[in-house]
């Protein structure tokens, strides 16, 4: 079975964009849902909803799809829902927001995410300016388990990634790091026969370990920095 690059690419792509349907949650603000509608719109990206419930403080936006401008069919998230939610500076934060457990498949190839958890988010105000201008932050966000599977096969999974972003302020560029506890992957599965070659000559089939990353970002010129890139795997060393 072959493990194609362009199902892959969307798999990935979706996992990116798991957290974008969260703009939509305020949609009791006409406004606010309809700016952040025509953002994601120019970016190629179409949002929709079956409904909202909760108060201002605490939502549940309900049966999230998301369709990126090349895809013929809409994704589906699910519930999304956001805690803590209050006023601030003519935007808003939100103190967390998760999202339902996520699965997708496509041509053999299936992807299991666990709920992703967003802490101490920021959307800014209509019209804010500056580098970030309408780019929605958060401060830290974790995923316990993400599995991909072909067929019957597990080729990937991951625990316990999280997230931790320092927000940029006087002008200095944002801090960002990212760790795993766990991550195996089947190279078994690899049908490249050069790639085949090389991981029978090492004896790594299957593969253990766990990732550590860290970094910089300069929204002001778009410069990004990795400080530190470490990919652990067990009884081979540090990459």
């Amino acid at each position: 079975m072959t493990i194609r690059r362009s199902t892959l690419n969307k798999l990935a792509f979706s996992t990116l964009l798991v957290t974008l349907p969260l703009h939509a949650a305020f949609a009791q603000d006409a406004a606010v849902a309809d700016r952040l509608k025509a953002a994601l719109a120019a970016q190629g990206v179409d949002i929709s909803w079956t409904g909202v419930t909760g108060d201002a403080s605490s939502m549940v936006l309900q049966g999230v799809t998301f369709k990126p401008g090349a895809e013929k069919e809409a994704f589906k998230i699910g519930d999304i829902k956001l805690e803590g939610v209050s006023e601030a500076n003519g935007g808003y934060e939100i103190e967390t927001v998760s999202t339902s457990a996520f699965q997708h498949s496509e041509n053999g190839v299936t992807l299991d995410l666990s709920p992703f958890i967003i802490h101490d988010m920021t959307v800014p105000a209509d019209g804010a300016t500056g580098p970030l201008g309408s780019m929605m932050m958060y401060e830290s966000a974790e995923l316990d388990n993400m599995t991909v599977k072909v067929g019957d096969k597990t080729a990937f999974s991951m625990d316990g990634l999280g997230i931790e972003i320092t927000p940029p302020a006087d002008g200095k560029a944002m801090e960002f790091s990212g760790t795993t506890e766990k991550f195996n992957a089947d190279l078994t599965l690899v049908e490249d026969p050069k790639s085949k070659d090389v991981i029978n000559a090492l004896g790594y089939q299957n593969i253990t370990g766990n990732l550590a990353m860290e970094g910089t970002w300069q929204p002001a010129d778009g410069k990004m920095e990795l400080s530190k890139y470490d990919i652990s795997v067990d009884n081979a060393g540090t990459l």
